[in-house]
């Protein structure tokens, strides 16, 4: 299973019988993760366990893993840090996920958010390749609009869906100038090369 959050991904699995520690039989699962502040975030925020171990694949086996980083936890202690995930869904009025990982409920490293952003996104296009077909990104454009005030999504929009993570521009997405809720307009895509980007 992978979970996607707004402050990492995480891959649980099951710990196999043979490997469970003596000491706590309970902790049947290993998350793991491919960066330490996913983890180190869970931990804190969801499993209320800020001081529990976070592994590295080397210390455990000998040698690199494909996912470098591994906490251990109970079934149930997992199950109730997703309960809280879910309850910010609904708290927080979350109706976008992806922006999700450079607000209040991401990471605090702000290059790390953009580039999880950026990730989820192509997630989300390569998603869309795999839809029936019935997406509002596959359907023409409703009557409504007009020849003459309507215009096409620029490719890379119509893809990877629109970014609007500009703070001094609330809602204009930093592709192809899309205003949330708006028409598109044509603007010049910002250099987010920056020290900051």
């Amino acid at each position: 299973m992978w979970i996607f959050t707004p402050h990492g991904v995480l891959f649980p699995a099951a710990i196999p019988t043979q490997h469970i520690d003596p000491r706590h039989p309970d902790r049947k699962l290993a998350i793991r993760s491919r960066r330490r502040e996913y983890l180190t975030h869970f931990r804190r925020e969801y499993l209320g366990a800020a001081k529990r171990r976070i592994w590295t694949g080397e210390e455990l086996t000998g040698h690199a893993q494909d996912y470098p980083y591994r906490l251990f936890c109970s079934p149930e202690k997992f199950t109730a840090a997703i309960g809280k995930l879910t309850a910010e869904i609904v708290a927080d009025g979350m109706e976008r996920f992806k922006l999700t990982t450079e607000g209040k409920r991401g990471l605090s490293n702000r290059k790390l958010g953009r580039q999880l952003h950026s990730t989820y996104t192509r997630v989300w296009r390569d998603l869309l390749a795999l839809s029936d077909g019935t997406s509002s990104y596959d359907i023409p454009p409703a009557p409504k609009f007009s020849a003459a005030t309507y215009r096409p999504q620029p490719a890379l929009c119509k893809t990877e869906g629109h970014w609007y993570p500009d703070k001094s521009r609330p809602g204009v997405c930093v592709d192809c100038g899309h205003v949330r809720g708006g028409l598109l307009t044509s603007a010049p895509q910002p250099d987010l090369t920056g020290s900051d980007a």
